[in-house]
């Protein structure tokens, strides 16, 4: 192919393709991660994840045979709350309930310092290295004396000396003894370590377990431990009745003492209130209603007496006493009376026959007047008999009222004493019974001394195991197999998740937010063959690459019919991510296809077009845009393509500058009419500002991401700097894809080049 002559080259003609929208972006839509998709990701992993899961495996299983095998010991105690009617009287302690609060409480005591320090002391296991660990001697490399004693004999004296000097040495281990009591606490600690409590199901039976390296060791443990249990049971009980009865006994003593007061105090108080035994006050209360009923008597025998006193005077008074009844049956009186009717009736005789003025009548009346003097004496005295009656019922009731109030005040002291006595022999009463009620229980608790029985039982012994209990080889095997699976499962997803890098065009458009046209496949084996990636278009046209770059063409032609695409710049964020050889790539396989291509190093600080293709050094662009050299000078051919190249040229000093000048526009407008497409390779975006500059001049823009290796963030500050700097459209570029890794991932594009469509090429 000859160079045209720049002042006379004119486009080719170029099919009608649909234009390209600059404002054209991917619809970014939410993905979520599908069960298939989680596959394809733990698949691409799959080495991890077995070498993982294998490495815990096996360290796993080397770890379970090197641990030392431990026995467990189970000895098993019922908790009986059933009653025992040995005796009737109520037990000083009562025995235990059935609830689980008890139950807890039972296995705290069987976990208790005191008991397991009993049983530390029984077995004499201070002396066992098993549980003081004082006894066993430290390992060599924890001593000064053993990585002494790794040095030969000449040096191990003077390493020794040295060490002395420099770190003293520490107190004996036989001189630096501890104290008994902490050397018991710390035995008691191992015992508590190996021991297990607990209950059974939900039953009433507690399960002692002990765990050790020797099994008959652990039997012994658990037994010696369920009977410790068993007699410490006893003697709490033996030693609550013990304290009871002594405690009863100090009380019947004083309770002796106090019923001897009591007693003496009532006889005190008897002579002292002059109450006799068996005096009550109901006998003086009979007296004082016996006396109060006769006082009533004589009060109504006085008032009688009165009355016919009273009477008589009156009738006195009034000059007859015959109607006073004492008189009438007074039988003087009556007689007295039958002698006066007697001469009456004589003198009314001897009126009749003698006159009134007879002696005989005379005498007669005498008489009478003597018999009526009588009568009148005799009348006096009824009447002074009357009045010394009255007088002797009136001493008769003041002797019984006087001798009423007497009773009642003695009534009243009796009264009052007898309230006091009453007090005084309801708490010689209240002594006695509890005197007997003590005497009764301090009998029975001397008897239950004699006959006290445990609330617990060992149902079950324990027995010699058959196999340790730990390790469990297999099953530390199994969960290493299985934690170590899903640790690497996990492992793998976060790794996948912190992968900064793009792994598919899909999610270049998606994040990016541009068309992401090419996935370039990474050439296997450049090395071993000395091949360089970009002749690949050329020795194998029907390649996967080669395929790649068709595809990218096809892109930049159909991304506008109205004004075709002449110049591409292709650049990208950092080294190293294959834009030179993108950009030779591309130009060789439009080359091959017919085009008039021209490939610019636009590169001016690191350039490698020249290199890549093997051109000598000689002239190039900036000899091309200072004039010191003609562009026909400087533009070299491609040895195996029709392929035109400007290389970079010499050093320059300032390349922004040149770039940016109306020389380098000429020289791209001039170019523009010579070749149908013109490939600037820019320096990357994030070392220098030239790729933005070049930005500018070209119809379209390539940005080429290194597959699953450029961050992210580089990517999406590049673009969002180049799309906001510049105009016209931009294209992402995936280069150097692995595609059998790629292969297994579940994006939209993981079948490219790889699988069934391998069939298409020839590699």
């Amino acid at each position: 192919m000859s160079i045209p002559d720049v002042e006379n080259l004119t486009p080719r003609p170029q099919p009608s393709v649909v234009p390209y929208d600059p404002n054209m972006r991917p619809v970014v839509t939410d993905r979520h991660l599908s069960f298939q998709e989680l596959m394809h990701r733990l698949w691409r992993r799959r080495a991890l994840i077995a070498g993982i899961t294998l490495l815990v495996t096996v360290i796993a299983a080397l770890i379970a045979v090197q641990l030392t095998p431990r026995y467990q010991a189970s000895a098993a105690v019922l908790i009986d709350v059933r009653e025992r009617n040995v005796l009737e009287a109520e037990d000083v302690l009562t025995g235990l309930q059935g609830d689980t609060a008890t139950l807890q409480s039972q296995i705290q005591i069987v976990q208790s310092r005191g008991l397991n320090e009993k049983l530390a002391r029984r077995l004499d296991l201070i002396t066992d290295p098993a549980f003081n660990g004082a006894l066993v001697p430290p390992p060599w490399w924890h001593t000064r004396e053993g990585w002494v004693g790794l040095l030969p004999e000449a040096m191990a004296e003077t390493a020794s000396a040295w060490l002395d000097a420099v770190l003293p040495a520490g107190p004996d281990r036989a001189t630096a003894a501890q104290d008994p009591r902490q050397e018991m606490e710390n035995v008691v600690n191992a015992v508590l370590g190996r021991l297990e409590v607990g209950p059974r199901g939900r039953s009433r039976v507690i399960e002692i377990t002990f765990e050790s390296t020797d099994p008959a060791k652990a039997v012994l443990l658990a037994n010696t431990l369920a009977d410790l249990y068993i007699v410490d049971q006893l003697d709490a009980k033996y030693e609550a009745t013990r304290r009871a009865t002594e405690w009863l006994n100090e009380r019947l003593e004083q309770l002796r003492t106090q019923v001897v007061d009591s007693e003496a105090a009532i006889e005190d108080f008897r002579l002292k209130e002059r109450l006799l035994e068996g005096q009550s006050s109901t006998l003086a209360a009979q007296q004082l209603t016996e006396l109060n009923t006769q006082l009533i008597v004589a009060a109504g025998q006085r008032a009688e007496a009165e009355a016919r006193h009273d009477q008589v005077q009156e009738q006195m008074k009034n000059g007859g006493v015959d109607s006073i009844a004492e008189v009438l049956s007074s039988s003087l009186i009556q007689s007295l009376q039958v002698q006066e009717a007697e001469l009456l009736r004589r003198i009314a005789e001897l009126s009749q026959e003698y006159g009134e003025r007879h002696p005989r009548m005379i005498n007669a009346r005498a008489e009478v007047a003597d018999l009526r003097r009588k009568i009148q004496s005799e009348a006096n005295k009824i009447v002074e008999r009357l009045g010394s009656e009255v007088r002797v019922a009136r001493a008769r009731e003041e002797a019984l009222r006087r001798n009423l109030n007497e009773l009642k005040s003695e009534v009243n002291r009796v009264n009052a004493a007898e309230v006091q006595l009453r007090a005084l022999e309801r708490e010689a009463e209240a002594n006695r019974l509890l005197l007997e009620n003590f005497l009764k229980r301090s009998k029975e608790t001397s008897m239950q001394q004699e006959i006290q029985q445990p609330d617990a039982r060992i149902i079950s012994k324990a027995t010699v195991p058959s196999a340790p209990s730990y390790p469990k080889k297999s099953l530390i095997v199994i969960v290493a197999f299985m934690g170590a699976g899903i640790a690497a499962v996990g492992f793998a997803l976060a790794l996948d998740q912190l992968d900064q890098g793009f792994r598919s065009l899909e999610q270049l458009e998606t994040d990016t937010g541009l068309p992401a046209v090419a996935l370039i496949p990474r050439v296997a084996g450049m090395s071993k063959r000395r091949t360089k990636p970009e002749a690949i278009v050329v020795s194998r046209p029907i390649s996967a690459y080669a395929e790649a770059f068709r595809t990218l063409r096809t892109s930049i032609a159909l991304s506008s019919v109205d004004t075709p695409v002449k110049v591409v710049l292709i650049t990208s964020s950092v080294p190293g991510e294959g834009k030179s050889t993108v950009s030779i790539s591309l130009a060789r396989q439009a080359a091959q296809d017919g085009q008039r291509v021209l490939v610019v190093d636009t590169d001016l600080r690191r350039p490698r077009i020249g290199e890549a293709l093997g051109l000598s050094k000689g002239a190039g662009l900036v000899e091309v845009v200072t004039r010191e050299a003609e562009l026909s000078e400087a533009i070299y051919e491609d040895a195996e393509t029709d392929l035109h190249i400007l290389a970079a040229g010499k050093r320059t000093a300032s390349p922004s500058e040149l770039l940016n000048s109306q020389q380098f526009r000429h020289l791209l407008a001039e170019l523009r009419g010579s070749y149908d497409l013109i490939v600037l390779d820019s320096p990357p975006m994030l070392a220098v500002s030239d790729a933005l500059i070049l930005a500018r001049l070209a119809d379209k823009r390539l940005f080429v991401v290194k597959w699953a290796e450029t961050k992210r963030a580089t990517v999406m500050y590049c673009v969002k700097l180049l799309v906001r700097t510049t105009t016209g459209p931009t294209d992402m570029v995936l280069s150097m894809v692995n595609v059998r890794k790629h292969s297994s991932y579940a994006f939209g594009d993981s079948g490219y080049y790889y699988g069934a469509s391998r069939k298409y090429y020839s590699d």
